[in-house]
């Protein structure tokens, strides 16, 4: 399935085109550009415009990939994810308050523990018996997980430059299974939606694009200290 974007004058996505079929895309009624929906799904944004809710728009049109379950967030005052509940299973996540990384997560009983190294860089994942060694690639995102019982990397991700993982969204443990939700930058993406809530903004890598515009804003070009 092939989707490519058209864009509004401000640079916001207008519309996507699925296999052919233009699918309009859908913004907010108060004039401050946040995209709620790609005409697929929908996003219910807070006042911060953190994703509060994920899930499809009501009777999705047939060239729309399969309907993901509702999926809701929760999140600090910074912006940091608490919960992720997807269904009836919700996963609760303690987080470094220096760096806002992801310490502990917590899901259906299953703890899933991360240890960072001195700038707050997660250098291993553990869940369970089963522990894994994380490498960052050149840019800062994560590209490889190694088993501690083998010699040769468990998952390989390769992100293209809008932070899409080439091979997997998730690395994977010995046995297949996934437990690793770091991957872009290190930071955790949302279930469903594979997206990253970047303190005030949310970003899509699969549509290059953050569902809410850059909230600087000037009056003239002369009270535009960024071009100075």
């Amino acid at each position: 399935m092939t989707t490519t974007y058209t864009y509004n004058a401000n640079n916001s996505i207008a519309s996507a085109i699925v296999s052919g079929t233009p699918v309009s895309a859908t913004y907010d009624t108060y004039g401050a550009g946040v995209m709620t929906s790609d005409g697929c799904t929908k996003w219910t944004l807070d006042t911060f415009d953190r994703a509060t809710a994920y899930g499809p728009v009501t009777s999705p049109p047939s060239v729309c990939p399969a309907a993901p379950p509702t999926t809701t967030y929760q999140f600090d005052a910074n912006g940091t994810m608490l919960t992720e509940t997807v269904g009836s299973t919700t996963a609760t996540i303690h987080n470094d308050p220096t760096t806002s990384t992801p310490l502990v997560e917590t899901t259906s009983g299953t703890n899933t523990a991360y240890v960072l190294d001195s700038t707050g860089t997660p250098m291993e994942a553990a869940q369970g018996s089963t522990a894994l060694y994380l490498t960052d690639d050149p840019k800062g995102d994560l590209s490889t997980t190694m088993g501690t019982s083998t010699l040769y990397p468990t998952c390989e991700i390769q992100h293209d430059p809008y932070g899409s993982g080439a091979f997997a969204q998730s690395p994977t443990n010995d046995s297949g299974s996934t437990f690793v939700d770091l991957s872009y930058q290190n930071h955790r993406s949302q279930a469903q939606s594979g997206n990253y809530q970047l303190t005030s903004r949310n970003y899509s890598p699969s549509k290059n694009s953050f569902l809410s515009p850059d909230h600087y804003q000037f009056g003239t070009p002369a009270q535009d200290l960024s071009i100075l």
